[in-house]
């Protein structure tokens, strides 16, 4: 009788905004507050990652597809990661709330991992700077619906 193990009834809100769990931490979209107090840092992966897409501009093909549609999600954060590390210590503090000092001490691989599910996560709001999004959105929730955490980090 009290060996059923009982489930976490989902609530609206579980169901719009999953987390996952990256690292041992739980991921989760940014609240407003967080959003709030990350612009200043947005507004810089803003301009980087608008840099990645400018600078692709004419791979599209006679079609003018979208870079959405040449690349994943996961292929494009993994190719301009290196230009935004200076972010991640912020990113992170803000998201896990952890002090930006501790996510110094953290391994780089372990930064890497949470920087990327972090920015996944959030990519819909993102990317919601850059236009449409149609062929995002649906990459979007192509890498978050294929794996329970992204890219494979776990």
């Amino acid at each position: 009788m009290g060996s059923e193990k009982k489930e976490k009834e989902k609530t609206g809100f579980d169901i719009l905004f999953p987390e996952i769990r990256v690292e041992g931490y739980d991921v989760k979209p940014w609240t407003y507050r967080q959003g709030k107090i990350l612009m200043p840092t947005v507004s810089s992966l803003i301009r980087k990652i608008g840099k990645f897409y400018e600078d692709r501009k004419g791979e599209g093909g006679a079609d003018g597809g979208s870079i959405m549609d040449r690349y994943s999600l996961a292929e494009i954060v993994g190719t301009i990661l290196p230009e935004i590390m200076d972010e991640a210590p912020a990113v992170l503090s803000v998201s896990l709330g952890i002090t930006e000092d501790g996510v110094q001490d953290m391994e780089m691989g372990k930064v890497a991992a949470l920087y990327l599910a972090i920015l996944i996560e959030n990519a819909e709001y993102l990317l919601g700077f850059f236009g449409k999004g149609g062929g995002g959105s649906q990459t979007i929730r192509s890498v978050k619906s294929n794996s329970s955490s992204p890219v494979g980090i776990g």
